[in-house]
C-alpha cells in the first residue's frame, strides 16, 4: 500500500473510532502527499461535518467536485448539509439530480432520492415528493433502513397505508430501527391505538437516549433557555403573546410519563397549560437532544422559531 492510502484508510479507521482529531490529522498527511486528489477532500469534508463545521465540510465537497464532477460522495454529501431548510435546499436538489445522472447501484439511487426528497421538504416544494417515491417504491431489495426512510416520507405525503407496508417491512428484517419505530409511532397515534403508539415510543426514547450528543450541543440547560427566549421574540405579534411570561423547562427528552400521554419523542418544543384569564400557555418544554439533533451548528436560533411557530400554531388540543 503506498503512502497515500494508508493515510486515508488510517483516517477512516480513527473516524470509526471516534477521534475526529486525529483522523484529520491523518487526511492532511494524505492531502500534503496528494492535493489534486478529490477523495482526500471528501474525507477532510466529512470530518468538518462530523465536528459541526458545516461550512469548512461544504468548501472540501465543492473542491473534492470540481477535482471530479461525477464523483458521487462528495456530491451525496454536500447535498445532505445543503437539504436543511436554513442550507439550501433548491442547491440540494440540484446535487441530487446530477448524482441521477450517474450510473448507480440501487442503494446509491435510493441515497440520492431521499435526500432530494428531504430538500423537497425543505425547499416547500412538497408535490414533487410523490413522483420521486414512486420511482423509489419500485427499487426491489433494499436494506430495511431505506424502507423505514421511504415509509416516513409516504407517512409526510399522507400515504398512511404505504407508509405502514415500508415500516412494518423495515421493521421485520430489523427491529432495532429507530426511526421505522418512530414512524410506526406516528401511525399509531394517528389510528388511536394508544398501546401501540406508546410502546412504539418508548422504544424511540429508549434507543434515543443511547445517542451520543451532537459537538454543538448547547452546554447547559440556560443556554438553551436563553436561546428559546431570543426566539420568541422573534416570533409575529400574535404568536408572541401567546407565550408571553411562559414558564420555560429545558430538559433533554420527553420522559415517560410524557410519552404515556403520546407527546411525540422527537418534537423539539411542546407548550402546555393555558391560562385562560390570559389567553397563552402557562409552561413550554424545550428538549435540548431533539433540538440539538434536528439543527444545524448555526442554526439552533431558525429552528427554534420554526418548531415555536408550529407548535402553537397548531389547532388546539388537550393542553395539560
Amino acid at each position: 500500500m503506498d503512502r497515500f492510502s494508508a493515510h486515508i484508510d488510517r483516517s477512516w479507521d480513527l473516524i470509526s473510532r471516534g477521534k475526529n482529531a486525529s483522523a484529520l490529522l491523518a487526511a492532511r498527511k494524505a492531502l500534503e502527499l496528494d492535493r489534486k486528489n478529490p477523495e482526500v477532500h471528501n474525507l477532510i469534508g466529512y470530518i468538518h461535518a462530523l465536528d459541526g463545521e458545516f461550512d469548512d465540510a461544504l468548501e472540501s465537497y465543492r473542491r473534492a467536485i470540481d477535482l471530479d464532477e461525477w464523483y458521487l460522495d462528495p456530491i451525496l454529501n454536500a447535498a445532505e448539509l445543503l437539504s436543511h431548510p436554513d442550507a439550501d435546499p433548491d442547491e440540494a436538489i440540484r446535487l441530487c439530480r446530477r448524482a441521477a445522472e450517474l450510473e448507480l447501484s440501487s442503494e446509491e439511487h435510493a441515497d440520492a432520492a431521499l435526500i432530494e426528497i428531504e430538500a423537497l421538504f425543505s425547499a416547500g416544494r412538497d408535490a414533487e415528493v410523490r413522483g420521486r417515491l414512486e420511482a423509489l417504491d419500485g427499487v426491489e431489495a433494499l436494506p430495511s433502513v431505506y424502507r423505514a426512510a421511504i415509509g416516513r416520507a409516504f407517512y409526510d405525503i399522507g400515504e398512511i397505508e404505504r407508509a405502514r407496508e415500508h415500516v412494518e417491512a423495515a421493521l421485520d428484517a430489523d427491529e432495532s430501527l429507530l426511526d421505522a419505530w418512530y414512524c410506526a409511532g406516528l401511525i399509531a397515534r394517528d389510528e388511536g391505538r394508544r398501546v401501540d403508539a406508546v410502546r412504539a415510543f418508548l422504544t424511540v426514547r429508549e434507543g434515543d437516549l443511547e445517542l451520543p450528543r451532537v459537538p454543538w450541543g448547547a452546554s447547559c440547560p440556560e443556554e438553551t433557555a436563553a436561546a428559546v427566549t431570543a426566539a420568541i421574540a422573534l416570533l409575529p405579534e400574535e404568536q408572541r403573546r401567546l407565550l408571553e411570561g411562559v414558564e420555560v423547562c429545558v430538559a433533554p427528552y420527553p420522559d415517560e410519563a410524557q410519552i404515556g400521554d403520546e407527546v411525540d419523542p422527537r418534537q423539539v418544543v411542546m407548550a402546555e397549560h393555558v391560562d385562560a384569564a390570559r389567553g397563552a400557555f402557562r409552561r413550554l418544554w424545550v428538549f435540548s437532544l431533539n433540538l440539538e439533533r434536528t439543527a444545524p451548528p448555526n442554526g439552533i436560533s431558525e429552528e427554534l422559531v420554526r418548531a415555536l411557530a408550529y407548535e402553537i400554531g397548531e389547532p388546539c388540543r388537550d393542553r395539560r
